[in-house]
């Protein structure tokens, strides 16, 4: 077995943007506290840059999450419009995204983490995130008011 051919698969391989690796905790807080205009691309990126064995499939989530956030809205407006019930249910029917959103989110969290723990353990450069979360907090009703239609707003929420 040639030397340069072996590779253990559950092994980050980190690349050029390595120093830029946060715990994985922080894009799931931008996800709760800011929403997921930042802390979807931000996993992704998260993923990329500490080379998880699993980000073949993080790309996937991150891609697909917006529009079933996206369809999940529009499946409940429908039904919301269906049935007929008092306008006061609508904001009921919105826990239903919020759920998704953070399911999607811990899911994400939750493949991401043992690659962290790997990549860590080989004394990989890790970043703190606090301050880009308490940030986007911050400036996440200015981000909203950027989108208009409610439409848009469900999608970067």
């Amino acid at each position: 077995m040639r030397a340069n051919t072996y590779a253990i698969v559950d092994e980050p391989r980190p690349g050029a943007l390595q120093q830029w690796v946060v715990n994985p905790i922080w894009p799931f807080f931008a996800l709760m506290f800011a929403g997921s205009w930042l802390a979807l691309p931000w996993f992704a990126f998260n993923g990329v840059a500490m080379g998880s064995a699993t980000r073949r499939r993080e790309l996937l989530v991150v891609l697909l999450a917006t529009p079933l956030k996206l369809g999940l809205f529009l499946f409940l407006l429908m039904l919301h419009k269906k049935t007929g019930l008092p306008e006061g249910a609508l904001r009921y029917f919105l826990v239903g995204v919020t759920v998704l959103k953070l399911g999607l989110g811990y899911w994400l969290l939750n493949l991401q983490q043992p690659a962290f723990g790997l990549y860590q353990y080989f004394d990989g450069p890790v970043r703190n995130g606090m301050f880009v979360v308490f940030g986007a907090a911050l400036v996440h009703p200015r981000v909203l008011e950027l989108f208009g239609g409610w439409l848009w707003q469900m999608v970067v929420w």
